[in-house]
């Protein structure tokens, strides 16, 4: 399967795919927000399309998406090819770009999309004479409400009341924006806020942010020893459990199980040790979603695939550089004051706060490709292909890992 979606990608036209997590009141991802870009296809003619996007989808979809329903943002030439034949309905949700001027010939596809089995979700709503159609059909409405003053936010909840949708607000920046949202009445959310800090007020949980941050100095102190190492893990029980349940898991394959964190450290070395101690740390912190914990860690192996292809020296401090880039959400403390309280080296300073240096660029890339961002979706000189099969990579590594960090 993989050897017949290589070819496909090796093809002058090639598909990039980008995901987003959609959540619930809980923070529960409910499904991914998946963007499809063509890259080369505005020249192939109808046939080829279809068939690199059938191709690509349909080896990939399960990589991206993972078990979670894939929203898969469609506009009206795909539609027109016809793309929605070939996706898996039980898993796709098909989701309709800019569907407040949605065309005549779009609504009529959109409904037998829907007579077929595939759900409907309307994206970039407003309420419009051209959608209204489709809200018959459509089991989510979509409303960025980012084009929207917070009355007119209302108004389009009420005038939605009348028909059976689920409503998901998209483009929520901050997490005064998300519980703006959940009061409005929006059972779902998207948006980047999941990796922003936001204001803490508990006594409790900022002590608790306190003692991984002592950890974490401690455990990035570049005159720690091995030995050092090893006693400060094994002061925390969970801690070291977590970390042989790592090291013993099948990716590293290991010939014989270790025992102690001394074993580990020599098998590993001391920056990979310190990298899944920060994620542990992470994943210690229960008031934080999953999706959190899971995110740092396809940042944190998508940074050590760029630098593995692109033949870089110390992949491991690339890897430990994609965990920490995402403490300030984690331990809901701007950057700045969470580097200054690191013993990093300037390299990794300057790659957390501004985004420079070798691991600066790298971390670009890799929120680059978050987003969909696809013009800055480069790094030394990687085909899209490669940097997107990193990318892929990261995220089935992640899938895996997850089980072995947090069970």
């Amino acid at each position: 399967m993989l050897n017949a979606a290589q070819t496909q990608i090796d093809s002058p036209a090639i598909v990039r795919l980008a995901r987003q997590p959609v959540f619930d009141d809980a923070f529960e991802v409910v499904g991914y927000s998946v963007l499809v870009n063509g890259a080369g296809l505005e020249g192939a003619d109808s046939e080829e399309r279809m068939e690199v996007l059938s191709s690509f989808v349909s080896h990939y979809a399960d990589r991206v998406a993972g078990s979670f329903p894939a929203f898969l943002r469609l506009d009206r030439a795909q539609l027109q090819l016809g793309l929605g034949q070939v996706l898996p309905r039980q898993r796709t949700v098909i989701e309709v770009v800019d569907s407040a001027r949605v065309r005549q010939d779009s609504v009529v596809q959109i409904k037998q999309l829907a007579a077929q089995g595939f759900v409907i979700a309307l994206a970039d709503f407003a309420l419009t004479r051209q959608v209204l159609p489709l809200l018959a059909v459509a089991r989510y409405v979509k409303i960025d409400i980012t084009r929207f003053t917070n009355q007119q936010l209302v108004q389009q909840i009420k005038a939605l009341a009348a028909f059976p949708v689920q409503l998901v607000a998209s483009n929520i920046h901050s997490h005064e924006q998300f519980e703006l949202c959940r009061e409005l009445g929006f059972q779902f959310f998207q948006g980047t806020f999941l990796c922003r800090p936001r204001k803490v007020c508990s006594n409790t949980v900022q002590a608790r942010r306190s003692t991984v941050t002592e950890l974490l100095a401690k455990v990035n102190d570049p005159e720690v020893t091995a030995s050092d190492l090893a006693a400060i893990i094994r002061t925390d029980g969970a801690m070291i459990v977590g970390l042989l349940r790592i090291v013993n898991s099948a990716f590293y394959g290991m010939n014989r199980k270790i025992r102690t964190a001394r074993e580990a450290i020599a098998l590993l070395g001391l920056q990979r040790i310190r990298a899944w101690v920060t994620l542990l740390s992470v994943a210690s912190l229960e008031d934080k979603p999953e999706e959190l914990l899971r995110s740092a860690m396809i940042r944190a192996r998508m940074a050590e695939l760029l630098a593995l292809r692109t033949d870089q020296d110390k992949p491991d401090t690339f890897f430990m550089v994609g965990v920490l880039s995402m403490l300030d959400a984690v331990l809901d403390l701007p950057m700045s004051e969470i580097v200054s309280e690191l013993p990093l080296f300037k390299e990794m300073e300057q790659a957390l706060l501004e985004r420079q240096g070798r691991m600066g660029r790298a971390l670009h890339c890799i929120e680059a490709q978050e987003r969909g961002v696809w013009s800055h979706v480069q790094y030394a000189g990687l085909s899209q292909e490669s940097i997107q099969e990193c990318w892929l990579e990261a995220i089935e590594w992640a899938k895996h890992m997850n089980r072995a960090v947090k069970p």
